[in-house]
């Protein structure tokens, strides 16, 4: 099955990117949203489009409102969501990390001699400002492989429809 996958990874993952940036450039005008910097863009698999917005509740009521357009997956799905609803890879849902515990019978990482320096430091939430404000002013949108042009046609309106309702209604954007 991986082998079969494996020759065609660069047409999904070229479909994935080309589709992401198609709409990221489209929606790049819409005032209060930003982008988390891709430093590679040509080596960009696409999967995701994250979006940053000025304070979180503007980002949990864009994405709300995106996924009334029809911006949203099937039921249940983490297709069109805010960051801190998202939860994986935020090193304060990581256990292993936040109570430092490990697979390892003899505890390495954390009993490792070179680590000892780290001894006293602290992976709850609130370790890390910056990510952590990340986590709630950010939203993820997943780039499915399978997306038609009419599909990412229709993100785009959507984007630009909400983009548009809270430029127009400065209370909306509060």
């Amino acid at each position: 099955m991986a082998l079969g996958q494996m020759r065609k990874v660069r047409k999904i993952t070229g479909h994935m990117r080309d589709a992401k940036w198609k709409i990221r450039e489209a929606i790049k005008g819409i005032p209060g949203i930003s982008f988390r910097e891709v430093g590679d863009p040509a080596g960009d698999t696409g999967p995701f489009l994250m979006t940053i917005y000025p304070t979180a509740d503007i980002c949990q009521r864009f994405t709300a409102a995106l996924q009334a357009e029809g911006v949203r997956g099937p039921e249940g799905s983490l297709t069109c969501v805010p960051m801190c609803d998202w939860g994986m890879h935020w090193y304060f849902n990581i256990p292993s990390l936040v109570n430092k515990r490990s697979n390892a019978r003899d505890g390495f990482p954390w009993t490792h001699p070179s680590n000892a320096f780290a001894a006293g430091y602290s992976y709850a939430r609130g370790a890390l400002p910056v990510c952590d404000d990340m986590s709630e002013r950010g939203a993820l949108l997943s780039i499915a492989s399978v997306l038609t042009d009419q599909d990412v046609d229709d993100i785009i309106a959507a984007f630009k429809k909400v983009g548009n309702a809270f430029a127009s209604r400065p209370e909306a954007a509060r």
